[in-house]
């Protein structure tokens, strides 16, 4: 492949990667008055603190993430990291199965 592929497809991972927290929501089981929660996909890279005290005691949360500027986040740069890789390397093989499957080649016709 490409060079320019090569980007544009981490590129996109690094963007869905981003955006991960925002689809995903996490459900905490028996919150208590200080709970954290882990968001992101495969490999939860941030933490939100929250205070459940609108559920009952012994029931479960689900909590959505809202903003990466929030106060009580802490962004974990490994697990970002090995996210983003692992987006990057299911692109890169549907990339080339779909360029296989499609007949894409990139050599010159003689």
């Amino acid at each position: 492949m490409k060079g320019k592929t090569l980007l544009i497809l981490g590129v996109i991972s690094l963007i869905y990667t981003y955006c991960t927290p925002f689809i995903f929501k996490a459900h905490v089981q028996h919150p208590t008055v200080h709970t954290t929660a882990h968001f992101g996909s495969p490999f939860p890279f941030v933490e939100k603190s929250f205070s459940e005290t609108s559920v009952p005691a012994g029931e479960s949360a689900t909590v959505a993430f809202h903003s990466y500027f929030s106060e009580s986040i802490t962004f974990k740069l490994t697990p970002f990291l090995l996210s983003t890789l692992g987006h990057f390397v299911l692109l890169l093989a549907i990339t080339y199965l779909a360029s296989k499957f499609f007949g894409f080649s990139r050599q010159k016709s003689q």
